[in-house]
């Protein structure tokens, strides 16, 4: 949710022209600070977030983007009732689905929002805290999309570490090439063949 109403409105008009379909805004005051960090996350005034949301829906031109209202009151300490009382206001401004983050050792809040939410637009979880919850229970706890993001590159980071640890340890890589990607899947994953096409053509 980066600067004023204008930036809201241009990053979906950015957004939608490169092909993007749904964005995700959190309600923390910018610029944000990861809501794992041990520090205070401030949240925009209700009133003001949904005022982005109404921007936001109204300056989409087609019927297909998808707004999701991402709060931080449980990271901001602020309670269910207080993250129910904002999904509730940013869904009546317009929002698509709401995502709640929590930052607690276990799933309890999250469940506890759900209970009070009863379905009234879908819900996204980021279940980084609590990773036993597995996505068919959540399903049925009426979760509807759960984002696994930064295991991605959590994963890299091991990776790389491990690697080059090992690269050090050894003095070559033989032992290494058959457990990393070769460059023939680098290059099928940037599709060369088909920028070389063009390039040719």
């Amino acid at each position: 949710g980066y600067g004023n109403n204008l930036n809201v409105a241009h990053m979906v008009h950015e957004y939608e022209a490169a092909g993007i379909t749904a964005v995700c805004m959190e309600d923390k005051l910018f610029p944000k600070m990861n809501s794992f960090v041990a520090t205070s996350h401030t949240l925009l005034d209700t009133e003001e977030y949904c005022s982005k949301v109404r921007v936001a829906k109204n300056a989409q031109r087609g019927e297909d983007f998808f707004f999701i209202a991402r709060t931080e009151a449980l990271i901001d300490g602020l309670g269910v009732e207080v993250a129910l009382e904002r999904c509730h206001a940013y869904v009546d401004a317009g929002a698509d689905a709401v995502l709640i983050h929590s930052k607690a050792r276990t799933k309890d809040q999250v469940l506890e929002f759900l209970r009070g939410w009863q379905d009234r637009a879908p819900v996204v979880v980021v279940p980084t805290t609590y990773p036993d919850w597995h996505a068919d229970d959540a399903v049925k706890d009426g979760v509807s999309t759960i984002i696994y993001a930064n295991q991605g590159l959590r994963a890299t980071v091991s990776a790389l570490r491990d690697t080059y640890a090992s690269i050090l340890s050894h003095g070559e890589t033989t032992h290494l090439e058959d457990k990393i990607a070769s460059v023939k899947d680098v290059f099928a994953l940037q599709r060369l063949a088909d920028w070389q096409e063009l390039e040719s053509a």
